[in-house]
């Protein structure tokens, strides 16, 4: 009698080595760092220069900006959903950061906006009370992610065994 559960294929391997996840390395889990890093380091540009603009009070170019704020926030879900190898806490933190970011463009910013290009004789004190708590809420939650991600990506690089730089 034969089991077929382990049969081998053409190159003589079993399939149950060719669906065995791959070994992870010192050198993918430092390539995976640097990749989030510099997904979070690209959105975070993006959203700087969106509220540079904001704060000059750049009517034209703000919807372009916020384009490129917003395609950078949907390439770090990307490669986070796309990512099969390192599930964990340091994802779920980046994905965190992410999230900071699709709040700020949603609820903050656009209150921001609202302040910032309106002639300053139009403003009101609402306005301004409105635009001053959006700017500390934001914050308060851009920071907090950030930390988280920090916090993580030090036990991330810990776990795997290499220096930050």
């Amino acid at each position: 009698a034969c089991d077929s559960s382990s049969s081998e294929s053409e190159d003589g391997s079993s399939e149950e080595e060719e669906d065995a996840a791959p070994v992870l390395t010192q050198d993918d889990a430092i390539a995976y760092n640097d990749m989030l890093v510099a997904l979070d380091n690209a959105a975070w540009e993006a959203f700087t220069d969106y509220e540079s603009a904001i704060y000059d009070g750049e009517v034209e170019g703000l919807a372009e900006l916020k384009d490129e704020l917003e395609a950078a926030v949907a390439a770090g879900y990307a490669y986070a959903d796309a990512d099969e190898d390192f599930d964990g806490e340091f994802e779920a933190s980046f994905i965190g950061m992410f999230d900071a970011y699709t709040a700020a463009i949603d609820n903050y910013l656009p209150i921001m906006v609202e302040y910032w290009t309106t002639p300053y004789e139009e403003t009101t004190e609402e306005m301004e009370i409105s635009e001053e708590q959006a700017y500390n809420e934001m914050y308060e939650i851009i920071e907090a992610a950030s930390d988280d991600f920090i916090e993580t990506q030090e036990e991330f690089a810990a776990e795997w065994d290499f220096i930050l730089e």
